[in-house]
């Protein structure tokens, strides 16, 4: 049984050393299903957060406010959910991007403890594909991905963390799908 953690975040703006982390989707996915999914509302605590980047995920800071949790209760809700997977593989879409906002919420102690040092990026992946010729080129952001395979997502909830990790999830089981077709 392959079990990932697929994670999205929606942040403040592009620099994790000085942005907020605003928000985490997180979804625990096993060989195809999704077996849990959660949002967590993080509060900015003092960090950056840039108009621009809040026109693109839509989050009104003074409603987020009102429903975030610290980012030290933010790191233990992401523990917790990640315990019964194990050290959980981080699987994302520009993975490296959501977990430079991660790192700054845990301890390096934590940090390896929660999630094992592998990643897997569904972008790298999409490249991987195209240079094989098993997919078109320019399908390597996500919205050019769910054209292409199909993939829907409710209205509005686009940049949301957890609609977006839930489409990432669906990206890999179909990305999976592609590769086991050439494979037979």
């Amino acid at each position: 049984m392959t079990r990932l953690l697929v994670l999205d975040c929606e942040t403040g703006g592009l620099n994790p050393e000085t942005d907020a982390l605003l928000t985490v989707g997180l979804v625990d996915w096993s060989d195809g299903a999704v077996l849990r999914q959660s949002e967590i509302l993080v509060d900015a605590e003092g960090l950056e957060c840039h108009p621009r980047a809040l026109e693109v995920n839509g989050i009104d800071l003074t409603a987020h406010h009102a429903y975030s949790v610290p980012r030290a209760y933010a790191a233990k809700q992401i523990q917790d959910f990640c315990r019964p997977m194990g050290r959980a593989w981080i699987t994302g879409h520009n993975a490296q991007f959501d977990i430079g906002f991660i790192r700054r919420l845990f301890t390096p102690e934590a940090l390896r403890a929660t999630f094992s040092h592998r990643v897997v990026d569904t972008l790298q992946i999409l490249a991987f594909l195209e240079h094989a010729g098993l997919i078109p080129p320019g399908i390597a952001k996500l919205d050019q991905a769910m054209t292409y395979f199909g993939i829907s997502m409710p209205e509005g909830k686009r940049h949301t963390a957890l609609a977006d990790a839930l489409v990432t999830a669906e990206l890999y089981s179909r990305l999976l799908g592609t590769v086991q077709k050439v494979a037979v």
